[in-house]
């Protein structure tokens, strides 16, 4: 119990050291997440481990009432005996202790990442419908590759609210390591398009032409029919294809505000590569991420697809245009 009042402490004292580096929306935010997600680690272990004794007597009553119900139907059977009682307190303590300490762990990455968030903060307050729904699916999340996903997330959500739907924390509650690999090797192949506070509306994997040649053309980037489909089914692309037209990330006379499109989370944008050559506009056949696809993709960590990057280059090239960093 010391050493985990001593951790808290530890904890506060982190979090007024992020927090005088932050605007004061965020840091409302920060100590909203911190009392919604870490203070119950104070009072959990007081109410349930201070005195066993103590905490039997108040159950006393309960649990009688409950064996005698029960033994209406067992005929009597007591089966809440004392070993049961304490074997029953032992698992749940532990559970819950375990559970917080996940919780605890993923909070404390979010809050050292903050400083880090490419995402521009607004006035909005953080929900605490959001933050207890959050709290009910990381806390089941003890993997290393899981844990650093939902500190992203909540680094996101503290400094622009709204960042990561409930609906995607539904869909990103079922994925395991397995299927995050997947869907990293997807991102490496994506484009994707931001607002002007540089969140991500929606991502594209271009280069298919239906369904069949679109899964031959991603077999080329490592990644086979079987990924796609399991991608589709957690929910992280969608089964409709869609075409996307190019034009507004040209720059040209007619076109000299050019909007920026992201390759390998890098803005970029496209440009004649030669002057006085007819342009022809490239319209992508696509796969497109879902909703809770799209706001994963942000949080992701993943490694440039060189191949990707040279068909790419070579596609453009065909359709006289080449790549500029903005």
């Amino acid at each position: 119990m010391n050493d985990q009042i001593q951790n808290l402490s530890e904890m506060m004292a982190g979090l007024q050291s992020v927090a005088s580096e932050i605007p004061e929306p965020v840091k409302k935010n920060l100590f909203t997440a911190f009392n919604s997600l870490c203070s119950a680690a104070i009072d959990v272990p007081v109410s349930w481990f201070q005195d066993k004794a103590e905490q039997r007597r108040a159950y006393t009553k309960a649990r009688t009432e409950l064996i005698a119900k029960a033994g209406q139907v067992l005929k009597g059977e007591e089966i809440l005996d004392d070993g049961y009682f304490n074997r029953v307190f032992e698992k749940y303590g532990s559970k819950i202790i375990k559970e917080q300490i996940t919780v605890d762990d993923v909070f404390q990455r979010a809050t050292q990442q903050l400083p880090t968030v490419t995402v521009q903060p607004t006035e909005k307050n953080i929900e605490e419908e959001w933050l207890d729904h959050f709290q009910d699916v990381i806390k089941i999340k003890s993997s290393e590759d899981m844990k650093i996903i939902f500190s992203r997330i909540l680094a996101n959500e503290i400094v622009h609210p709204g960042c990561y739907s409930i609906k995607t924390l539904n869909v990103l509650s079922n994925l395991d390591k397995g299927i995050a690999e997947i869907f990293k090797k997807l991102c490496a192949v994506g484009l994707s398009i931001r607002d002007n506070d540089n969140v991500v509306q929606y991502v594209i994997a271009p280069f298919c032409d239906d369904v069949i040649s679109n899964l031959q053309n991603l077999k080329e980037f490592n990644i086979y029919p079987s990924e796609v489909l399991l991608l589709e089914e957690y929910g992280l692309l969608n089964q409709t294809k869609v075409t996307y037209n190019l034009t507004d990330h040209i720059k040209s006379e007619e076109n000299k505000e050019v909007k920026p499109i992201c390759y390998n989370n890098k803005p970029i944008y496209l440009k004649p590569l030669i002057e006085d050559k007819k342009i022809q506009i490239p319209t992508c056949n696509c796969y497109a991420f879902t909703h809770a696809g799209t706001e994963l993709y942000d949080i992701i960590t993943f490694e440039e697809n060189i191949k990707f990057r040279n068909v790419l280059m070579q596609y453009f090239a065909s359709n006289n245009l080449t790549m500029m960093d903005m």
